[in-house]
C-alpha cells in the first residue's frame, strides 16, 4: 500500500523553541527539533521535511513568506503543515490563501503556545497531532489549526489575555438594515443595540443564536463559521 506524502514546513516559532537560563526566556532553536519529534510518532505518512526559516514570526519578511509559498506549491506532497508562530500565523495563512495556485494540495498552520519539548505541560503535542489529522481529512485549501478547532485564516485572532484562538467576533459583520430588508422581506427597522445585547452577541459560541428584539419584533443572531448570521422570528 502506497504511503500518502506529508510535508512539514519550519519557520521557527514557539513550537520550536527552547528554554534558555542565561537569557531566562524562550529562544526560537537554532535547528528544528520537530523532525525528531515526528519520527518518535511512527506515523504511517511518508513523511518530509523543509526549514524555511527559523525566527520570531514577527520578523518574518515578505521574502520569508515567499519562501513558505514556494516550498509548498513545489512540493510532491498534496498534504502540507506548517509549523508557525503564533503572532502571525493568520497573516501567513492569509497570504498563502490569496497567492498560492488552486490545486489539490491541503495546507494547515499550527503552532503552539508552549515548546513541543522542554516543558512538563505543552501545548505543542496535541496541537501537532491535530493538525496531522485534520490535514489528512480536509479538502483543498489553507487552514489554521489551532486549540482543537479549524480556522479560516482570514476569520481567526489570537485572543492572549487567555492564550488561545478564536474565530473573529465582529459586530460590524451583522446584516445592514437594508440587508435584512432584502432578505426578510420586511419593512425597515431602526437597529440598535443595547449594551446587553452587544454583550450576548460578543460571547456567543460557534453554532448558537441569540434573540434579540427590536421594535416589538424578534429576531435571532447565529453565530456560524465566524460570521454573524441575523434571522427573523415567525410568531
Amino acid at each position: 500500500m502506497r504511503k500518502e506524502k506529508l510535508l512539514f514546513i519550519m519557520t521557527g516559532g514557539t513550537i520550536d523553541s527552547r528554554f534558555e537560563p542565561t537569557k531566562d526566556a524562550v529562544i526560537t532553536s537554532r535547528k528544528s527539533q520537530i523532525p525528531q519529534y515526528i519520527a518518535h510518532l511512527k506515523l504511517h505518512s511518508d513523511c518530509s521535511y523543509f526549514v524555511a526559516c527559523m525566527k520570531d514570526s514577527r520578523e518574518l519578511t515578505r521574502a520569508d513568506r515567499s519562501r513558505i509559498l514556494h516550498a509548498v506549491e513545489s512540493a510532491k506532497a498534496r498534504q502540507i503543515v506548517i509549523c508557525h508562530w503564533t503572532y502571525t500565523m493568520a497573516q501567513t495563512g492569509v497570504y498563502l490563501e490569496q497567492n498560492m495556485k488552486k490545486g489539490s494540495k491541503t495546507v494547515v498552520l499550527t503552532g503552539s503556545m508552549v515548546p513541543v519539548s522542554g516543558f512538563f505541560v505543552s501545548d505543542a503535542p496535541f496541537n501537532l497531532g491535530y493538525a496531522i489529522s485534520s490535514v489528512q481529512k480536509l479538502p483543498p485549501g489553507v487552514y489554521i489549526c489551532m486549540n482543537g478547532r479549524v480556522f479560516a485564516p482570514s476569520k481567526v485572532e489570537k485572543n492572549i489575555s487567555i492564550g488561545r484562538f478564536e474565530w473573529k467576533y465582529l459586530l460590524s459583520s451583522l446584516p445592514t438594515v437594508e440587508g435584512l430588508e432584502k432578505r426578510l422581506g420586511q419593512k425597515r427597522i431602526g437597529w440598535h443595540l443595547s449594551n446587553s445585547d452587544r454583550a450576548r452577541i460578543c460571547t456567543l459560541r460557534e453554532g448558537c443564536k441569540a434573540k434579540l428584539k427590536v421594535k416589538g419584533k424578534e429576531y435571532a443572531v447565529e453565530l456560524k463559521n465566524g460570521e454573524y448570521n441575523l434571522y427573523g422570528l415567525e410568531k
